[in-house]
């Protein structure tokens, strides 16, 4: 399942792979190269890092899987919508042409995924599908995860680069190599210029996590979705927990810990209420 999802658009392929192959890369440079010289093997310290990255790894991973196994489409089920066609249509009740059944307020059609997704936030190019109502705990963990660990190695990484190694690093050719990393490593396949490559992407990446990580819980705290957000739609507003819970399920509290928590979600994604309809217009 997750292979045809990754053939559906190159842009998916090529981020969901990016990703597959940063993550093992990484951590085998944390873990084996950078931790060591900071920390020596044996050490206590060595050790609670070495725990802390297995931590982060499984979750990162666990999280990503989550995201992209757990079917949060409407495929195959069959939900009827209000009888009285005015209710329908004020509860934004739409028939999906293509699918050739009823989506509920707030779930539309994805033309990447092509079907129609409950509670559709946003399609995610680094899991090759869909958020919606039934995987978005396991996005804002896959973010939460991400961040820590890329802010992690971005930090232990600037050490290991410019302090450890200066002498190696503080020279004119390194910058020009800083700036054009990945084009140098035609040029130069040494182990100086993998450092540097690997090192510029945790940096990037925990940049570019972080911006994400700060506009999606935003939005969660809303009680909002991305098209609602960006159209400043605050009508499912119920209070910032409900709007947690809603996401992360009944153990909000507990859910960053392991993907296998079981955390139930109160709300079947269907039946929304607005609470505030003049937020609506």
């Amino acid at each position: 399942m997750v292979k045809l999802r990754l053939l559906r658009s190159w842009q998916d392929f090529a981020a969901t792979t990016f990703l597959a192959a940063a993550i093992p890369i990484t951590f085998w440079f944390e873990i084996f190269v950078v931790i060591p010289e900071v920390f020596p093997w044996g050490s206590f310290l060595n050790s609670l890092h070495f725990l802390v990255g297995i931590f982060l790894l499984y979750n990162i991973v666990g999280n990503w899987l989550a995201v992209m196994l757990t079917d949060t489409s409407l495929r195959g089920e069959i939900i009827q919508p209000p009888q009285d066609p005015e209710e329908a249509k004020e509860k934004n009740w739409k028939l999906c042409s293509v699918c050739e059944a009823w989506a509920p307020p707030r779930s539309w059609h994805c033309k990447t995924c092509n079907v129609c997704i409950l509670k559709r936030d946003h399609h995610c190019l680094l899991t090759s599908c869909c958020i919606g109502h039934r995987n978005h705990r396991y996005f804002m963990m896959l973010l939460v995860h991400l961040f820590v660990a890329t802010a992690y190695s971005a930090i232990y990484n600037t050490y290991f680069i410019w302090f450890l190694h200066g002498p190696e690093f503080k020279t004119w050719l390194s910058f020009v190599q800083i700036i054009f990393p990945l084009a140098w490593l035609l040029v130069d396949t040494n182990t100086t210029q993998y450092y540097l490559v690997i090192y510029i992407i945790g940096f990037v990446g925990s940049l570019f996590v972080g911006v994400l990580l700060f506009y999606h819980t935003r939005i969660v705290l809303e009680g909002a979705i991305v098209a609602e957000h960006e159209k400043k739609i605050r009508c499912y507003d119920l209070g910032r927990k409900s709007n947690v819970e809603n996401v992360l399920g009944e153990k909000w509290r507990l859910v960053w810990l392991s993907p296998s928590i079981k955390s139930p979600i109160r709300h079947d994604g269907v039946h929304w209420e607005k609470m505030n309809t003049a937020k609506d217009k």
